[in-house]
């Protein structure tokens, strides 16, 4: 099983779990082709909370805006008496909530999204997967905020409409990503296997307007030195 989280500035931070050993490695690379699936190595989890696999808070993992969440996973139960967790950057203590992505139990995909880190939005898929119980899949949320929708697919086709998000941007948490629960391992822990996790830094094959991203905090803000050329003292126009 591997943990994947890509960025902008082309930086891979992997985590494997192999036969109770876990290597941390960053290497430069390119991105993620879309179809690109690991060798099947197998993480294996009882659904007991502490069982869970994690990566620490980096700036690469800390994506606030346009992001895709895609995991290969097969549960031991595809509509879980419970809700099961299979992704997350979300910790509720400290008001540390990012985004967590979970099966519910009439078997429908939920996105949890937090812009402040304290209140939390569900978004959750329209239909239910109908995927057997114990069966591998891929499962990939994408949150486009240019929109203002979550788009679910199973894999790689659409489940259900896209659904509409209200929340303007992700919390910076300081958590970390975590695989197979959410709050550092008790937060509705996953029974089943998962193969693979990726999280990408906007959404594959799609291109986005560059922006600056404000949060209304005071020293949040872009500038450019003086110059001649900006010493404008006659008429202007600014837009």
């Amino acid at each position: 099983m591997s943990i994947v989280t890509r960025g902008i500035v082309n930086s891979e931070l992997l985590l494997r779990h192999e036969d109770a050993a876990q290597e941390l490695k960053e290497t430069a690379i390119a991105w993620f082709d879309e179809t690109s699936i690991s060798t099947p190595d197998v993480f294996t989890l009882d659904g007991i909370a502490g069982s869970y696999a994690s990566t620490p808070d980096s700036i690469n993992n800390s994506i606030r805006q346009h992001i895709t969440i895609e995991a290969d996973i097969a549960p031991d139960d595809w509509t879980p008496a419970t809700a099961q967790v299979f992704a997350s950057k979300f910790l509720q203590a400290g008001g540390q909530r990012a985004w967590c992505v979970q099966i519910e139990s009439a078997g429908t995909i939920r996105l949890v999204a937090s812009e402040d880190g304290a209140a939390a939005e569900n978004i959750t898929s329209t239909v239910a997967t109908g995927l057997s119980d114990g069966t591998r899949h891929i499962i990939k949320v994408e949150i486009d905020f240019v929109t203002s929708l979550v788009t679910f697919y199973v894999d790689g086709s659409q489940l259900g409409a896209p659904v509409a998000i209200l929340v303007n941007s992700l919390f910076d948490s300081s958590t970390g990503i975590e695989v197979g629960a959410s709050d550092l391992g008790v937060g509705a822990p996953f029974a089943g296997k998962i193969y693979e996790t990726k999280v990408y830094k906007g959404i594959p094959g799609h291109t986005f307007d560059p922006y600056v991203l404000l949060d209304g905090v005071e020293g949040t803000y872009v500038s450019t030195p003086d110059t001649v050329e900006n010493s404008i003292r006659g008429s202007i126009t600014i837009e």
